[in-house]
């Protein structure tokens, strides 16, 4: 935490992260959806640890838009978003409703505007393979497999006793699962999610990596920002295909 807190008070490490995350996106979304998100560009010779000066911007807040245009906007964050997580490896830890605008006027005006990468994050190319094997074995209730990516995350120990944890894991998880496929994941609403299986920590000890706590704030508060323009969204199903696709 303490380390986190520092590089985020200084501003060159935030220039410097947001020069990086805009070239890793370049290199890994379509031309289309380049075309549809800005990275205000940070002025290095005039940025220092306290001063950090950027490209100016017009725009206003994601959560300050009308439902239709909330929708529409979210739905390219959220390719941001996997992309940088699952496809980059380096993610925005914050991604709140004041760090997400749409810009009203100039060349730019329409796109999805990112702001602020003080405070980012890096998952392990192996971590993102297991993330995405998880989120298969969730989907089709696979729950031996499910508790071994665990096990390869450092999520649980590998002494586990897993024929204690798989009821476990039926009864706080299955709720949230019908069907196959996306359709498995349309009541997972993501926050409810995570508050129940914090109550698992309660039967068996977790081990969380610092990187997941932060990913799991960051898509709460994606999905918080996406409710205000469909209440009916779900994070997890939305993501279902684009997982898939990793495989």
């Amino acid at each position: 935490f303490a380390e986190g807190l520092y590089t985020e008070l200084d501003f060159r490490n935030e220039a410097l992260n947001a020069l990086r995350m805009e070239e890793l996106l370049k290199e890994s979304l379509g031309e289309s959806s380049l075309e549809k998100i800005i990275i205000p560009r940070p002025l290095m010779p005039l940025t220092t640890r306290r001063v950090m000066l950027s490209q100016w911007v017009n725009g206003v807040k994601l959560s300050t838009l009308p439902k239709e245009e909330i929708k529409e906007l979210i739905a390219i964050g959220q390719e941001v978003f996997l992309t940088q997580l699952l496809d980059i490896g380096f993610f925005h830890g914050d991604p709140h409703p004041g760090n997400l605008l749409k810009i009203t006027e100039g060349e730019d005006a329409g796109k999805l505007c990112l702001l602020d990468f003080g405070l980012v994050a890096q998952v392990p190319r192996k971590d993102r393979d297991i993330i995405v094997s998880a989120v298969v074995h969730l989907g089709t209730q696979n729950w031996e497999a499910l508790i071994e990516d665990f096990q390869e995350l450092g999520f649980l120990s590998e002494d586990t006793d897993k024929d204690a944890l798989v009821p476990i894991m039926q009864r706080v998880l299955k709720p949230y699962l019908k069907g196959g496929g996306a359709q498995a994941f349309k009541n997972a609403n993501f926050q409810a999610l995570t508050q129940d299986l914090l109550k698992v920590n309660m039967e068996v000890k977790f081990s969380i990596p610092p990187y997941v706590s932060l990913l799991a704030r960051s898509v709460a508060t994606l999905e918080g920002v996406a409710l205000q323009g469909d209440p009916g969204y779900q994070i997890v199903a939305m993501a279902y295909p684009f997982v898939i696709r990793r495989l």
